[in-house]
């Protein structure tokens, strides 16, 4: 079978991948044909911001499941290892999520049965995520410094990354829909908007960090893998920013900017998937996923 000579980290990701990629689906709702996510999730129809923050969640958890996917099937297992914990970081912020919001049982915001079942499938995704932990993962070298001209592959994946980190920063510290979309009086004002930001914020937290873990032990081939990859994520994220929905309620030089930064970071994950094509860099070595590589 497929899964035959994949270790258990791999395997584990595999089950991640496929369980992000459905509630992915899930969280783009009706765009999908599927129930819209505020009413699936919240017990009510999204309003228009709501509805974009629950299109952001969605397309930033089938990013995540290709990355656990991607990762399962074409990396080794240090880089399996690192996107594991990068994993257990993201669950332990939606285990945060899950408490905060509460059930609606409870007088909390989220459906009883989605708590009951998110809730749990999160919190086994922690705990088998921790117990994988117990491998041999080696230590990396810093890979946050100013890069090489002469490695472009590292330099475009930091460039991706530097500005995901600035985004996520963002979400956190600033009113994000405030600042960046036109809600009908204050955003605070439309029901479920910010209980399904923080979703926003868990999944694109994990995109972030899951870079890092690429960059630190995956081989130069495989970054190259990756990043064509993540290139074609951003142009999913630019025609997310073109849809009628979004741009219904998006501020104009907002929007602008945020397309202008898409375009940077596909730009970015474009040098870095066809370095090896561009001047100055010297041809990946042969991936060793293959030898899966210790």
């Amino acid at each position: 079978m497929v899964l035959d000579n994949k270790s258990f980290a791999q395997k584990t990701l595999v089950v991640y991948g496929i369980c992000y990629i459905f509630y992915g689906a899930s969280f783009m709702g009706e765009t999908l044909g599927l129930e819209d996510a505020g009413s699936k999730f919240q017990g009510k129809k999204s309003g228009p911001v709501g509805w974009s923050a629950a299109q952001w969640a969605g397309i930033g958890a089938i990013v995540c499941g290709l990355d656990c996917l991607f990762v399962a099937f074409k990396t080794g297992e240090q880089t399996a290892l690192r996107t594991i914990l990068v994993n257990v970081f993201g669950c332990f912020m939606r285990v945060g999520v899950f408490a905060a919001q509460g059930s609606k049982a409870w007088g909390g915001e989220t459906v009883h049965n989605e708590f009951l079942q998110g809730g749990a499938i999160t919190t086994v995704f922690t705990m088998v995520g921790l117990y994988n932990l117990n491998g041999n993962m080696k230590a990396v070298k810093n890979v946050i410094k100013v890069p090489s001209m002469s490695d472009l592959t590292h330099a475009g994946l930091l460039v991706q990354f530097t500005l995901f980190f600035f985004y996520i920063m963002q979400f956190i510290w600033t009113d994000f829909p405030g600042a960046n979309y036109n809600c009908k009086g204050p955003c605070r004002a439309e029901a479920g908007l910010y209980g399904m930001m923080a979703w926003t914020v868990t999944m694109w937290a994990q995109v972030t960090l899951q870079i890092l873990a690429i960059m630190q032990t995956a081989s130069n081939a495989e970054k190259m893998e990756f990043a064509k990859m993540r290139a074609l994520t951003v142009l999913v994220q630019l025609w997310q920013m073109h849809t009628p929905g979004e741009k219904a309620v998006s501020i104009p030089a907002k929007d602008t900017e945020n397309k202008a930064a898409m375009a940077i970071a596909f730009l970015s994950c474009a040098v870095a998937g066809f370095s090896d094509k561009l001047k100055g860099n010297a041809k990946p070595a042969k991936s060793a996923t293959r030898a899966k590589r210790k």
